[in-house]
């Protein structure tokens, strides 16, 4: 390993220390007073750096009378005064807001300098000071500046002063010659005498085992530990300006730990008004000459800001991107036929077509919605701060609200138990729907197809089970990736029949978002029984077509649809939403599970809820994404454009040798919402007149 690399790693190990500290004082402060805390802390960091002194030769050295003195005043400032004012403001404000404000440091000591050591102010310190101080107004009004109702003026008060007697104690230390370790320990030493005569003053000693190891946590990794990495790091690197950046790391990542453990539900006002105190920070280093790079992104982060978005962040309030969705399929036009529910000919045709299903081991096995899912939901209300509004959602709770855009459903059945449930032994159902849909087929003749449709209902929905190590690290950063988003639905087998006769023409498979096409007699032979082998991919849900001898199958999956490159075997290279599901075969250890026919009504809400019927997290409780929300109904499942059954199987059919049809959909589709798909339609009516009159066989 370089000296380099091993610094990054030093560093990083520092900045994740650091993240830490504003969970742990919030936590801590709950058990013991200011006093109690800061004292546990002080004299934890001061056994700390005695020990890390002691055990150097050349830093004992530097010990000695006249070690103490300076530490006379910057003892005073940290950790004594530096921590009773911010702890005092950790017990105001919630955590969310007390960090950020607190973060506003590096400004300070800007302007500290240039009132007390006559430093010149630029107009790059004037303008992130500007930007940095707006930062401070959002988070402590809430976002409510035209109001200017500061929600806590003493307690915001306190977090930004603490930010002022932190940047007097480093300009104050940057004229100390003394080594760093020696300076902390008799800095700590000092404060922990200071702090015990203010415990006494207080009185208030009350102690208990949660509060002793928040103490001594705090002591070691917010006061102790990460100081000595940082400086290790800074020792090592031959970079120190791109190990000094990863410090901008530390007030998100902090964010993310106090909604996850201290149970906080984070503001958009916190995390935007973060957002601009980091980006004052970086415009007063990028414009003051320390990287053009630096001052790009501080002015993306501000145009973000002034628009409402920022490349690549999802607004916390916007959920326009389901909605759109949801209304433009709605608007698209049907021309399929659903047979009645209850016409024996529907069901008859429905068990006799159902397909086989297998799982894979240690996965989620498919549930009853109303059985086994519902029962488990509270209803939860978008529009008052996500509150619950039922702790109990019924059939009939969801049919009343299950085209209202403010609820959603939330499961509370852990991810763990969700695993467990195919082992009940019980019989899952398959909700079955027939569509009638009509191909025009060059020459204007029709097919008239019929789609049995087969949904199953899982409780979670994974990522595919391999993806790079990077992308696991990164979605374990922000969710589970074996349980992505609660509820998976839209994986679908449809068996397609001649209307006529009924015979088999092959099956469409809904996976992920895209889609496949296998046809009789040129992908598979049609099974004896008439039940269709399909294997459910580990912890994405997503059914594949099972073939004899399968063992275990790498599959190319991908988020987006667009990728059919890869999802065709024609590309290597993966693209970001990419990975591989994992597909056990028969005589590889799937196993079997028992099905039976449910035939809901056309207008059940588990098919035409416009609600999400899941929840709807935010990413470390900061801003809401719609590829984590709960999914809508079962009849939303593909791009408007391909609403009708009979366009979907033609534009999925696809032959990865077929370099026209991959030329058409590039030059064709460019987006989910960009795109248009007649050019390739007609071309794949083409292929599939072809294909029905005997013309072309493709391999």
């Amino acid at each position: 390993m370089s000296r380099n690399t091993l610094a990054i790693f030093l560093a990083l190990g520092a900045v994740l220390s650091w993240s830490t500290a504003a969970t742990a004082f919030a936590l801590t402060l709950r058990q013991l007073s200011v006093a109690m805390t800061l004292f546990l802390a002080a004299l934890t960091a001061a056994l700390f750096f005695t020990v890390v002194v002691f055990s150097r030769a050349d830093l004992r050295r530097a010990i000695g009378p006249a070690s103490i003195g300076p530490s006379l005043l910057r003892g005073l400032l940290n950790p004594f005064l530096y921590y009773v004012i911010l702890f005092h403001a950790y017990e105001r404000l919630p955590a969310q807001e007390a960090q950020p404000l607190n973060y506003t440091w590096p400004l300070m000591i800007v302007l500290l300098a240039a009132i007390f050591r006559g430093e010149s102010l630029t107009r790059a310190h004037v303008l992130g000071l500007g930007v940095s101080f707006l930062g401070v107004l959002v988070i402590s009004t809430r976002g409510d500046l035209l109001g200017f109702n500061v929600s806590d003026p003493l307690g915001a008060a306190l977090a930004v002063g603490s930010s002022v007697v932190w940047a007097s104690y480093w300009i104050l230390n940057v004229s100390d010659a003394r080594p760093a370790a020696v300076k902390l320990m008799t800095n700590f030493w000092v404060g922990s005498l200071l702090t015990g005569a203010y415990l006494l003053w207080t009185g208030d000693r009350t102690l208990t085992a949660g509060g002793l190891a928040g103490g001594a946590y705090i002591g070691l990794f917010e006061m102790g530990i990460p100081f000595l990495l940082w400086m290790m790091a800074m020792t090592w690197t031959t970079h120190t300006a791109r190990i000094g950046n990863l410090v901008f790391l530390s007030p998100f990542l902090s964010l993310f730990f106090v909604h996850r453990f201290v149970g906080e539900e984070i503001l958009p006002s916190s995390f935007w008004g973060l957002t601009l105190i980091v980006a004052g920070i970086v415009i007063q280093r990028a414009l003051g000459g320390r990287g053009r790079r630096a001052a790009a992104a501080g002015a993306i982060v501000l145009v973000g800001l002034a628009t409402g978005s920022t490349p690549g962040i999802a607004r916390a309030d916007d959920d326009a991107g389901e909605d759109s969705f949801v209304e433009s399929f709605l608007r698209a036009p049907d021309r399929m036929k659903s047979w009645a529910q209850d016409d024996p000919a529907t069901i008859d045709l429905l068990e006799r077509y159902m397909p086989e299903a297998w799982l894979a081991p240690s996965s989620y096995g498919p549930i009853d919605f109303y059985e086994d899912y519902l029962p488990e939901c509270v209803l939860r209300d978008a529009n008052d701060g996500r509150r619950v509004v039922a702790d109990t959602v019924t059939r009939i709770d969801l049919e009343r609200v299950h085209r209202t855009a403010r609820f959603y459903l939330d499961y509370t059945l852990p991810q763990y138990e969700a695993i467990a449930e195919p082992k009940r032994g019980i019989v899952s159902p398959a909700y079955g729907r027939i569509y009638e849909d009509t191909i025009v087929l060059p020459g204007g003749s029709e097919q008239v197809l019929l789609f049995l449709k087969y949904s199953f209902v899982f409780p979670y929905s994974g990522l595919p089970r391999e993806i790079a190590g990077w992308k696991r690290f990164v979605g374990g950063l922000i969710g589970d990736p074996n349980a992505w988003h609660e509820l998976d639905i839209h994986g679908a087998v449809h068996v397609v029949l001649e209307a006529g006769d009924h015979a088999p023409v092959g099956i469409l498979l809904a996976q992920h978002n895209h889609h496949r096409v296998f046809l009789v007699g040129h992908d598979f032979d049609w099974p004896a029984n008439d039940r269709v082998p399909v294997g459910f991919a580990q912890f994405s849900n997503e059914p594949y077509l099972l073939l004899p001898g399968d063992t275990v199958r790498r599959e190319p999956a991908a988020g987006n649809p667009m990728e059919m490159e890869w999802i065709f075997g024609r590309s290597a290279r993966a693209p970001v939403t990419s990975g591989h599901d994992v597909v056990y075969g028969i005589a590889e250890g799937a196993i079997r599970v028992p099905l039976r026919l449910e035939t809901l009504p056309l207008d059940d809400p588990l098919y035409t809820a416009t609600i999400s019927l899941g929840d709807r997290p935010k990413i470390w409780g900061v801003y809401e994404t719609w590829f984590q929300a709960g999914p809508p109904g079962i009849d939303f499942y593909t791009l408007p454009a391909l609403r009708n059954l009979g366009d979907l199987l033609l534009f999925w059919w696809a032959n990865p040798r077929d370099d026209h049809y991959f030329r058409l959909v590039a030059e064709n589709v460019r987006d989910w919402d960009d795109h248009d798909l007649a050019p390739i339609l007609d071309y794949q009516r083409g292929r599939w007149f072809q294909r029905d009159h005997g013309f072309q066989r493709e391999r």
